[in-house]
């Protein structure tokens, strides 16, 4: 699957078999001129190799030689007779004391994780053109009025979207290979494997326990605050890090004061990257996300962006079997997937255009039952195809990840992120709705073949009928769902399938079988409870108190009204009730932990006492109208 990378390990362990017979030989015949000369030789084969396929940027990178550091140790391993270093894989566990002797914390490991990343980056910059042909002028759902468009998602049309040269290609193939094997080298589950426990700033002893993280700065620390404060209300006990990006001195009241109350910290980058790495690094907007993953502390994560909120207790989630058997899961956007096929040309993946094995979401139903009135392959979408990255997008405003299974998978998504802006969000999503960091990690973790769960149950929203004009919907948060229930209907799927070809579907339901009576059956029964929601993320608009009083935005001819109105639909939860209270209290009443609130407003209190004026009026009209949004459907 991982046709360049793979090649260079799959020469490697021939070699070193074909070394480890040799030795076994010369060790029993004491010919070890004829073992140096066999060392030499395969070396040189290597070199060769390299010199072929991974072609190094002489001007950017490292000579062949020390792009060969790596490999060169199992050779020297070879020849010291160590027998228990023949198998080398991508990012087994090595030992390397020469590294080990260099890399002795947190912060130089990163440091020379980042040296690495920025090492094997393109030097090329995308234009971000696309073509007069590309067909993707609006997003593709997967309802049944969506179907009339899923021809624009076959590999061709796909393929005629963004534009990448030739030689575009073949210098971001390079880069990925380069880096991929560069990795091979780096002793990455030290960081996680090793049983002795050293001082605080070893990587020995770096990720352990379980806990949240939530990217904060600027605004973004009192919307974390928000979402915290939530996370209490449900009896959330699991520990909580804000991720504070440039060490901002004004949240420090924030983050000394007020946080321990609640079982939180700050962390910052600067706690494992050099002041030196960090001013080389324009760090920036979406690449903040795995950045924080890396700065936690924690082993088994969930990461959540500032806007978003929990409404229902988390403390049993990383004991669920379905997080425990994947070590990551991923929640689906509405949208399905539009990757170009050059990414995969990029990084090697091998695909198979003629073995379709899964209609969007459901890779359950056997595909005859679709292909029986599809038979023209080159009309299916491409993302349905063995060896692509399955369906849904991804809505990346919650992720669930285990730092020891897959701290491979986090590391190839900072190379994603750290050349995402100039290269891979819009190679991942050619402009379709929230480009971003969003399909960096399961595109490593594919690359990677390393297990993850996509939850199939798709999004729901909560909003209003604008006032202006009652027809026209206003979505202002999305609504995720358990993934534990999610997965229970998955699995009873496939358990439904395994004694019938076709499942509990009669010859009538097969005879019209579409997507939706798949996902509808087993997500949408009307006989069985809706899947919970787990999350609202509530990013159109924040809940930033400054722009919404600038806005005066949920108001209609001077008087509030409430924006989220399904509350039965997410646990009975008053989140605007919540909300305002808060800020009434923390922005208004005690004002001493968000200064950026002043910055915001140019330090005029006039204007700071009118946002609070705007604040303390939302809070009394939910405080007014909750009983009634409670009893209304």
């Amino acid at each position: 699957m991982l046709s360049i990378s793979r090649r260079v390990i799959k020469f490697v362990k021939l070699a070193l078999v074909l070394l480890l017979i040799i030795s076994i030989i010369i060790v029993s015949t004491n010919y070890s001129e004829t073992a140096n000369d066999a060392v030499a030789y395969y070396r040189t084969s290597v070199q060769e190799y390299v010199d072929t396929y991974i072609l190094p940027d002489k001007e950017n990178n490292k000579s062949d030689d020390e792009a060969l550091e790596d490999i060169e140790l199992d050779f020297e391993n070879i020849e010291k007779g160590n027998d228990d270093e023949f198998e080398h894989d991508m990012f087994a566990d090595q030992e390397n004391p020469t590294e080990n002797e260099q890399i002795k914390s947190v912060s130089e490991f990163f440091h020379h994780m980042f040296k690495t990343i920025i090492n094997y980056s393109p030097t090329l910059k995308n234009s971000k053109t696309y073509k007069e042909s590309c067909l993707l002028n609006g997003d593709i759902g997967t309802r049944p009025d969506n179907y009339k468009d899923w021809y624009k998602l076959t590999k061709d049309n796909l393929g005629d979207c963004l534009e990448i040269s030739d030689d575009e290609l073949a210098h971001l193939r390079d880069k990925h290979a380069e880096f991929v094997l560069a990795l091979t080298g780096m002793d990455l589950q030290e960081l996680t494997t090793a049983k002795e426990l050293s001082e605080d700033n070893s990587i020995n002893s770096y990720y352990k326990n379980d806990g949240i993280v939530i990217v904060g700065g600027d605004k973004y620390t009192l919307l974390a605050f928000l979402s915290i404060k939530t996370l209490r209300e449900f009896n959330t006990t699991l520990p909580i890090e804000v991720f504070i990006p440039n060490g901002e001195s004004y949240d420090r009241k924030f983050c000394n004061d007020l946080l321990p109350q609640y079982n939180a910290k700050c962390i910052y980058l600067s706690d494992i990257l050099s002041e030196e790495t960090i001013e080389q690094n324009q760090f920036q907007g979406y690449q903040y996300k795995s950045l924080a993953i890396v700065t936690s502390s924690f082993a088994n994560v969930l990461l959540l962006d500032a806007d978003n909120f929990a409404i229902t207790n988390l403390d049993d989630i990383f004991e669920s079997k379905v997080f425990k058997d994947n070590g990551l899961v991923l929640w689906p956007d509405f949208w399905r997937r539009t990757t170009t096929p050059k990414y995969y040309d990029i990084a090697g993946i091998n695909y198979n255009p003629s073995n379709r094995v899964r209609n969007s979401i459901d890779d359950v139903s056997p595909t005859e039952i679709y292909n029986n009135r599809e038979n023209d392959l080159d009309n299916i979408p491409f993302h349905d195809f063995e060896g692509t990255l399955p369906d849904m997008s991804t809505e990346s405003g919650q992720l669930l990840i285990n730092k020891n299974k897959h701290l491979k998978t986090i590391v190839l998504s900072l190379y994603y992120n750290f050349n995402g802006p100039n290269w891979y969000y819009s190679i991942f999503s050619q402009r379709a709705a929230g480009e971003g960091d969003k399909e960096t990690f399961i595109a490593a973790a594919h690359y990677l073949e390393l297990p993850f769960y996509q939850i199939r149950t798709g999004p729901g929203v909560d909003g209003y009928f604008k006032k202006e004009d009652n027809n026209d919907y206003r979505g202002v948060g999305i609504l995720q769902h358990n993934f534990i229930q999610d997965n229970a209907r998955y699995e009873k799927a496939v358990e439904d399938y395994k004694d019938k070809k076709f499942g509990p579907f009669t010859e009538e339901q097969v005879s019209s079988f579409t997507l939706d009576t798949f996902y509808s059956h087993y997500f949408e029964s009307k006989s069985t409870k809706e899947v919970d929601v787990m999350f609202i993320h509530a990013n159109y608009p924040k809940f930033d108190p400054v722009s919404l009083y600038k806005s005066k935005d949920f108001m209609y001819n001077g008087d509030h009204f409430r924006s989220y109105n399904n509350l039965k639909r997410i646990n009975n939860f008053d989140l605007e009730l919540c909300v305002w209270g808060t800020l009434k209290e923390f922005v208004c009443s005690n004002r001493i932990y968000f200064p950026y609130l002043n910055h915001a407003l140019d330090d005029d209190e006039e204007e700071y006492a009118k946002m609070c004026k705007y604040i303390s009026d939302r809070a009394d009209h939910m405080e007014a109208t909750h009983k009634e949004a409670l009893s209304s459907d």
